[in-house]
């Protein structure tokens, strides 16, 4: 008797268990305080999706790290000497069975005085960054140029691309491609320092 009432409350929860559809992979929540964001850039940001604003850009340095060629270093940049960034290429790296995220492996920085040059390694301080849009009325949130996806053996969760080296030069339409840092603007002011002179 008991074995039979077992069985029965075993087919009632099979049959009440609802089945849910897979999740695609979520880019993680990032903590941010804003007393660690000093430096402050306007800026024009576009994303893979066509999609263009104007805002504001924080770091917590003035400059940024850029990895050399051929090693483990990297040479710090001034934020200020840059007049633009392009994102041009991502590499995958698998998180999870199948779920890739995907982080900008080649970027070409712009410079003031003119001239260019492509750093072949990913600059980690622009994989998110903090974005006030112009008319946001102050409210910060991150931007990304990494991005994520799912395949599921034969397609591409995000574009439904059957390449598989597809989501490396084409990034999901939310993904940060470039960032146009804006000419004669109060560029890189420490914002600690406005305020005391207040």
């Amino acid at each position: 008797m008991a074995l039979i009432l077992s069985l029965l409350l075993f087919t009632a929860n099979e049959s009440n268990t609802e089945i849910k559809d897979p999740t695609g992979p979520k880019i993680p929540e990032v903590k941010f305080n804003s007393g660690d964001k000093k430096f402050s850039y306007n800026v024009i940001i576009d994303f893979q999706g066509k999609k263009r604003v104007k805002g504001t850009i924080f770091f917590s340095d003035d400059k940024i790290s850029i990895p050399n060629s051929g090693r483990d270093t990297s040479t710090p940049m001034k934020i200020s000497e840059i007049s633009s960034i392009d994102f041009l290429e991502w590499d995958m790296k698998e998180y999870k069975k199948k779920s890739y995220m995907f982080i900008p492996v080649k970027t070409r920085i712009n410079l003031e005085k003119k001239g260019s040059f492509i750093c072949g390694k990913n600059i980690k301080d622009l994989n998110s960054i903090l974005f006030s849009l112009e008319e946001g009325g102050g409210n910060g949130s991150f931007i990304y140029s990494i991005f994520y996806d799912y395949w599921n053996g034969k397609l591409w969760n995000n574009s439904g691309s059957d390449k598989y080296d597809y989501p490396k030069t084409n990034p999901h339409e939310s993904t940060l491609i470039r960032v146009e840092f804006e000419k004669n603007d109060f560029r890189g002011f420490d914002l600690f320092d406005l305020m005391k002179k207040k």
